[in-house]
């Protein structure tokens, strides 16, 4: 089965994301927190979005608590082992590979082997460069 590919991640989240497990692993990333590490730069919605995407990528559990996986993502030293097995699990076979096509080309593949619309692959092309 083919993951569904349907992710919306921002850079500004995916960072604020990683300080905030990085600052407390035991506590759930709930949107309140990510408007206020954002100063209040982003709404409540996108939050909720962004932490949608990172519960479906295994990051953060249901409740959203970082699991071991986010919390290895949110660290430095073990990023790329991490990213690798979101990667593996939540983007079609061969994404790493297809990364390296011109982006019109990436988004087109990502949209036939997800079985997905352009509009939904550019957004996952995008967290997928975010996570990379």
């Amino acid at each position: 089965m083919k993951p569904s590919c349907n992710y919306f991640l921002s850079e500004r989240i995916a960072l604020a994301a990683c300080k905030a497990i990085n600052r407390n692993p035991e506590a759930p990333l709930e949107k309140e927190n990510l408007v206020k590490l954002q100063h209040g730069n982003i709404s409540k919605e996108n939050a909720q979005k962004n932490i949608n995407t990172l519960k479906k990528l295994g990051i953060l559990d249901e409740t959203g608590l970082p699991t071991d996986l986010g919390r290895n993502w949110a660290n430095e030293i073990t990023r790329k082992d991490a990213t690798t097995i979101i990667v593996q699990t939540s983007f079609p076979g061969g994404t790493i590979q297809a990364s390296s096509l011109p982006s019109n080309d990436f988004v087109a593949w990502t949209a036939k082997n997800a079985n997905t619309t352009k509009s939904v692959a550019e957004k996952s092309v995008t967290t997928f460069r975010i996570l990379m």
